[in-house]
């Protein structure tokens, strides 16, 4: 994929800094293209604000901190309660073919500028940003 010459604002690179360092109580960052610059568009502390953030028409990156509880396998043990920080590609349907070009352009390019090492997933309706389908996702990109 080529890689575009958007630059990525210093206050996103920062903002995901302090995300992945937990100095930050969102539990995601939504980034826009705003001006030919990658910037902050929001931030949140609940799954709910994340879903309302998702414009229709329009694509996004986020990165959500996906809690999720693994059962123990030990018995007599808790379950383990998890973190794992994603980073969503935001593209729905209803897109346009330029807007979904420049956003999948950027992506690794924000990826590296941000110092993102995570998991990537996409998602394009409302029900793929459930925790359900994102955890399932990532579940699959583990066993691949």
């Amino acid at each position: 994929m080529p890689q575009t010459g958007i630059p990525t604002h210093n206050d996103a690179i920062h903002a995901f800094r302090d995300f992945s360092l937990g100095k930050s109580n969102a539990k995601f960052i939504v980034f826009a293209i705003r001006d030919n610059v990658i910037q902050v568009e929001s931030t949140g502390t609940t799954h709910e604000e994340l879903v309302n953030a998702m414009p229709h028409n329009q694509c996004r990156y986020a990165i959500y901190k996906l809690v999720h509880t693994m059962p123990s396998e030990i018995d007599g043990f808790n379950d383990v309660v998890r973190s794992k920080d994603v980073m969503i590609m935001w593209t729905p349907a209803s897109s346009g073919v330029k807007d979904k070009f420049v956003y999948s352009a950027t992506r690794i390019p924000l990826k590296e500028r941000i110092g993102f090492s995570g998991l990537g997933i996409h998602a394009g309706t409302k029900v793929e940003l459930e925790e359900s389908e994102m955890l399932a996702k990532c579940k699959s990109a583990f066993k691949q």
